[in-house]
């Protein structure tokens, strides 16, 4: 039974109303996933890593196989279903199957039971973009197998697809869509009609240019994933640069900014995927190492990371880090490799073999020991300046409230090679991060890019005359 009941006497919140539900009154319902078993529909997962190792592209192989409807890396699907009634292979593979290939049409629907299943043929299932199942996700598998609802990961029988077709919302502030985002989307076997980007967001009476904000622009989400209509995936990359100025340092805050974003992915039964870099904190916890506030791991539901199989050159490990709605799921391996339309156009390749190794074992550098005080610096000023630039002598005033010396902040940002600039003489000092060329072919960590703006003294950088 629900009651309604008046908050009165807690300050600010005199005004707000509550309302209470006996929990027998809420209809109990199973997890929904986009990926099963790794990503969930209405909720927000997180993709997490070191730059250069393939997170926006891991994004856009998603995005590629929503708006196909293809099988996720993980799932088997019968060869019947694989491009059924097409010209050409409705999968999604890495650089594989994009030529004159046919595929034979067959009956659609749901895979057959386990038992009736049947090896594929190697080249049959590359050009499809499919692999057998691992041990990774049981329970996922089997909730594909046994249950014909497309809601559940089924299939769309009238697509002849392995999985239900959906458009995506992509969000980026780091790659151009013309020369970045457009052909590794088509080289990964995407959708270019699906896939919906923000073109421009101006303020009404002065047609200024915004960036868009989380905190401000949620509508504008919300509207057009309500005029498509079919909106599966809607991805932040990353999810640090649509903060709206809000610091991502600070939990609450961040957990705020993120409730009504969880709040949409719920109403519009989408998962809602954020990339974020780590920070350098290599001794740490890696759920303590994502760019920015604990509070994004905290609202997410997934958090997956990536980076290199140190026992393979090459070979980059996607290990789960929070999988609160899925037991026992390992992870999986994938390469980074130029697609065969185009080398020059990256793909992913995914290996169909589980991978049981655990980010903590794969992705710390060193045995745990006592952070040191510039150790401390480095990570919160990595941290502060991840959402964008900010102004020197507001980091210098916040390094003094978060217990930093002067002296100590310093050298963090000598360690993070923090460049300074200003936007016009006698403008004041500004900070931000050192842009990262990520090399994605190579097999060595990325190299830091060019200064965009000689540093200024030390002194100044702080916000110090």
């Amino acid at each position: 039974m629900e009651t309604m009941r008046t908050m009165a006497g807690y300050g600010s919140s005199a005004t707000a109303d509550a309302t209470w539900w006996q929990l027998r009154t809420v209809d109990e319902k199973a997890v929904r996933w986009l990926w099963p078993g790794r990503v969930p529909l209405g909720k927000v997962t997180l993709i997490v890593g070191d730059p250069g190792r393939g997170k926006s592209l891991l994004a856009l192989d998603m995005a590629a196989r929503v708006t196909r409807g293809a099988a996720w890396p993980d799932q088997a699907v019968g060869s019947a279903e694989c491009g059924v009634g097409r010209e050409e292979p409705r999968g999604v593979s890495a650089g594989e199957g994009q030529g004159d290939a046919r595929v034979e049409s067959g009956s659609a629907g749901v895979g057959p039971p386990e038992a009736a299943l049947e090896p594929l043929d190697p080249a049959f299932a590359a050009l499809c973009g499919v692999v057998e199942w691992p041990d990774a996700v049981p329970e996922a598998r089997d909730a594909v197998r046994e249950t014909g609802d497309s809601e559940r990961g089924g299939g769309n029988a009238e697509r002849g697809t392995p999985n239900p077709v959906g458009s995506v919302v992509l969000l980026s502030a780091e790659d151009d869509a013309g020369d970045t985002i457009l052909p590794r989307l088509k080289a990964a076997g995407g959708d270019p009609e699906r896939v919906i980007i923000l073109n421009s967001l101006r303020r009404r009476e002065d047609n200024t240019q915004l960036t868009f904000s989380l905190a401000r622009d949620l509508p504008l989400l919300e509207g057009e994933m309500r005029a498509r209509g079919d909106v599966r995936l809607v991805i932040l990359d990353p999810v640090t640069a649509f903060l709206g100025g809000a610091h991502a340092q600070g939990n609450a805050e961040v957990r705020e900014l993120l409730a009504p974003l969880r709040a949409l992915a719920e109403r519009r039964q989408a998962a809602v995927v954020g990339v974020s870099h780590l920070t350098k904190r290599a001794e740490a916890a890696v759920m303590y190492r994502t760019m920015g506030s604990l509070g994004f791991v905290a609202a997410a539901r997934a958090v997956w990371a990536v980076g290199p199989d140190r026992q393979t050159p090459g070979r980059l490990l996607f290990l789960p880090v929070k999988c609160n709605l899925a037991g026992g799921v390992t992870g999986l391996a994938y390469r980074i490799v130029g697609s065969a339309a185009d080398p020059s156009v990256p793909v992913l390749a995914w290996e169909p073999e589980a991978v049981t190794v655990t980010a903590e074992e794969a992705f710390n550098a060193s045995p745990r020991r006592s952070l040191t005080p510039r150790e401390e610096a480095t990570a919160w000023l990595e941290g502060l300046l991840s959402a964008g630039p900010m102004g020197a002598k507001e980091v210098a005033e916040l390094a003094r409230a978060a217990g930093f010396s002067l002296t100590t902040l310093k050298r963090a940002r000598r360690a993070l090679g923090v460049m300074s600039f200003h936007e016009r003489v006698g403008a004041p000092w500004m900070l931000r991060l050192a842009p990262e060329d990520a090399e994605l072919f190579g097999d060595g960590p990325p190299e830091t890019g060019g200064a965009l703006a000689e540093p200024a003294p030390v002194a100044e950088a702080v916000g110090r005359p």
